[in-house]
């Protein structure tokens, strides 16, 4: 009897205990599941431990993407590369039929490319109207799109300006060299063909002359090379508003880890530089070849610097300044005597078949520029072989470049949200 009494008097403390538990649950708001070994590692846990846990998290996802390539991994990444082009594409043309300016020019240029592509070719009837507008529209994009590419994609551009602007300066100043005049097409069916030559006493080539004719497509490319700088701005500008993690925060940890770096130092003295001067420090980073600019435009969005001050000086140190002075001195490189000094000294340098093959390929352009068919060689230049099979490395090494990063932004946004969920 006494044993029976001592368990029945247990079995109603522990009931007694339970229901204490059960009550300060429902007052609290909360369900009792027991004491779990998991959820007294928590309760153990201070918001400083949580904090570097989270730490912890962010660097080991932050080292993941950094092999989140397209050569590593190419399914994953292609699959994140298309549903950031649809997004993208989504976005933009939404933003372009919410913006009357930009429909003022997207309907003309989308008309001309209909006529030109289908319109005339369901008709079998050349439109000489439409022909000229698309051949000029054809042109300004080319060099506007090549100047964006230059420079868009974090780091990504496709150095357009080495591929295809600078030689395309070469070529003029070939031709004119070979015309002795400046009355040839830059671009077009006829492009590079002499209109009217003179002998070489009777020159009209002039610096300045040289100068103009090259200078509206170098504008277009510097302008896009300005325009292809606002994505780094406009994505830190959008993190920073909303109090989320952005690129500038990463760039401030690389710098403290190690400080003693003179990359790191420059960084650093150029952050400060351009928190004091603003619009003053962006128009002088921007006024000469920069391959850190987009730091720059990642700290204006940082340091929420309004657009138009730093695409204004932006657009000014590119387009107004620095290429100019580009300009000035490719015309003074390309000129023929300097470019038999060179192949002269390529030669003395013990490369005669470089010298030999340099010195074909420029006696055939000159042929095609003075349009002598039978002094032109049919074959392909060794020494153009070699350039193009250079632009289409440079071109391929971009566009998988380019996937990635992309690939990897969209990474970072499902690891913040699952930061978030965590």
């Amino acid at each position: 009897k006494q044993a029976r009494s001592t368990t029945s008097s247990f079995n109603l403390y522990k009931m007694s205990t339970v229901n204490l538990k059960d009550v300060q649950s429902v007052q609290s708001g909360m369900k009792y599941r027991g004491d779990t070994s998991i959820r007294r590692e928590l309760r153990n846990q201070t918001p400083q431990s949580l904090d570097d846990e989270l730490s912890k998290r962010e660097a080991q996802q932050k080292e993941a993407r950094k092999k989140l390539t397209i050569y590593q991994h190419p399914i994953h990444v292609l699959s994140l590369f298309m549903s950031v082009l649809s997004e993208y594409t989504l976005a933009l043309c939404s933003k372009c039929m919410s913006e009357p300016l930009i429909m003022i020019v997207v309907i003309p240029i989308t008309f001309i490319f209909t006529m030109q592509w289908l319109i005339a070719p369901l008709l079998q009837v050349p439109i000489p109207l439409i022909q000229h507008c698309y051949v000029y529209v054809e042109w300004i994009l080319w060099w506007l799109v090549l100047g964006i590419l230059s420079s868009i994609g974090l780091g990504t551009g496709m150095h357009s300006g080495l591929l295809f602007l600078f030689p395309w300066i070469a070529e003029v100043c070939m031709a004119a060299a070979t015309c002795h005049s400046l009355e040839f097409d830059t671009f077009g069916e006829h492009q590079f063909v002499c209109d009217e030559k003179h002998v070489e006493a009777q020159s009209t080539v002039t610096f300045w002359g040289l100068f103009a004719k090259v200078y509206w497509p170098s504008f277009l490319w510097a302008a896009g090379t300005a325009i292809g700088e606002i994505p780094p701005y406009a994505v830190t500008l959008a993190a920073r508003r909303a109090g989320k993690h952005d690129e500038f925060s990463d760039i401030q940890q690389d710098i403290g880890k190690n400080s003693k770096s003179w990359f790191n130092r420059m960084k650093l003295w150029m952050i400060t530089f351009l928190e004091k001067y603003g619009f003053c420090a962006v128009l002088a980073f921007a006024a000469w070849p920069n391959m850190a600019f987009d730091m720059a435009g990642i700290a204006c969005g940082h340091f929420e610097m309004p657009f138009w001050t730093f695409f204004g000086a932006t657009f000014i140190g590119k387009a107004c300044i620095k290429i100019n002075l580009q300009i000035m001195f490719f015309i003074t490189m390309f000129n023929e005597k300097t470019l038999n000094k060179c192949i002269d000294y390529v030669e003395n340098l013990g490369f005669p078949s470089i010298s030999d093959a340099a010195t074909e390929f420029f006696e055939n352009q000159r042929h095609l520029i003075l349009n002598d068919e039978k002094q032109t060689n049919k074959q392909t230049p060794v020494f153009k072989v070699i350039w193009m099979v250079i632009i289409a490395i440079f071109v391929c090494m971009f566009i998988a470049s380019t996937i990635s990063v992309f690939a990897q932004q969209k990474q970072k946004e499902i690891d913040d949200k699952e930061n978030e969920r965590w």
